[in-house]
């Protein structure tokens, strides 16, 4: 665990099976600087995919979906929390950003198909799509493993670019995101403000996106994920935040 002085240090620990009331979920819980749960998120979508001849795999006959958006606030940013086939649905994250989280954490196990293939597309994606960092973290890769996972946890700004990447074996990820703000990004790329979201058939409805309204904050918060549902090799990483807190009206 990384400790520093006048540093808010926050661990959130990938996912974990939870039984509650006869049922199971993939569950991400969330600890602060005190040891303290502040929050848990259940896995939304489930994956269930059935590939004659190629793969059937379903997640339902086990775990039960989770109900609710998780958000957790520190002293510098609001953060939104995914598990692994949510990063799938930009609803989801478009959510989160118009509850005003600058940051969106994704523990995830993408394999080597849907790896190489979607797992960097996705995430610089919503960072784009919504003007936020995106932050994940994958289990390393076990070849001997009953399930291969892709690796590469990854950390991608609101412009979509790549600050950190690991590759497929254990390691520590570090990125420093203080130097794009959300808010100088919005400008060039939000098209936030003018989706029509009333004339569209989804279930939610958007009313607006929050906009920054305070000044820069020299804060640091270390945050440090870690994929302990895959009882093998982790892959770890540890984002600093020093970027600018948003307001709300």
């Amino acid at each position: 665990m990384f400790f520093c002085a006048c540093v808010f240090l926050l661990s959130i620990k990938g996912s974990i099976p939870e039984e509650d009331s006869g049922k199971l979920y993939n569950t991400c819980t969330v600890f602060g600087p005190d040891g303290a749960l502040l929050v848990k998120h259940r896995k939304l979508h489930l994956f269930d995919i059935d590939v004659p001849g190629k793969i059937t795999f379903q997640e339902s006959k086990i775990l039960s979906p989770g109900d609710s958006f998780s958000t957790f606030e520190t002293p510098y940013c609001r953060v939104g929390l995914g598990i692994c086939y949510d990063l799938r649905f930009s609803e989801l994250a478009q959510i989160y950003a118009e509850r005003g989280c600058q940051l969106l954490v994704y523990p995830g196990a993408f394999n080597l198909t849907t790896g190489p293939a979607h797992w960097e597309l996705l995430q610089r994606g919503r960072a784009v799509d919504n003007q936020v960092y995106v932050a994940t973290a994958s289990p390393a890769r076990d070849d001997k493993a009953s399930y291969v996972a892709w690796g590469h946890s990854t950390v991608v700004n609101p412009w979509g670019e790549v600050l950190a990447k690991a590759g497929t074996g254990e390691t520590i990820v570090y990125a420093d995101i203080g130097k794009i703000c959300p808010a100088q990004v919005r400008p060039l790329a939000s098209q936030c403000s003018e989706a029509r979201f009333h004339s569209w058939c989804s279930p939610c409805h958007l009313e607006g996106f929050l906009c920054p309204l305070s000044p820069p904050s020299t804060h640091v918060l270390h945050l440090f994920l870690i994929y302990p549902w895959f009882f093998g090799w982790v892959q770890r990483v540890i984002v600093q935040l020093g970027f600018f807190w948003f307001g709300s009206k």
